[in-house]
């Protein structure tokens, strides 16, 4: 299964500031808390300069909890994974299984 992709958003702060910032996150941190995945800290690389913010990052929380889910927990095995996904809600009685396969790296 291929990692997340990476996505770029670019935004314009309201107010001029002589600035210069940079963030620097290398590699993914997570924690395995009830059994399952829950991601603290994404890749990115954020720059900030006068009133503009360069944001690259790679994926969300929900697409590298399902990558971990199905690499970590399942075995690469995808059917395995969409059967065992722990994560959804109770309609009445009924629990309905979240399903982010469906917008996995779109």
């Amino acid at each position: 299964m291929k990692k997340p992709k990476w996505k770029f958003n670019f935004r314009i702060v309201g107010k001029f500031q002589w600035r210069f910032g940079k963030y620097i996150q290398h590699k993914l941190i997570w924690k395995d808390k009830f059994s399952s995945p829950r991601v603290d800290l994404i890749p990115s690389y954020c720059f900030s300069w006068a009133w503009f913010d360069f944001d690259f990052y790679q994926g969300n929380d929900n697409d590298w909890e399902w990558y971990l889910w199905v690499t970590e927990y399942s075995g690469n095995d995808l059917k395995k994974a969409k059967k065992t996904y722990p994560w959804g809600k109770y309609v009445g009685k009924k629990f309905i299984r979240s399903k982010p396969w469906l917008n996995y790296n779109k």
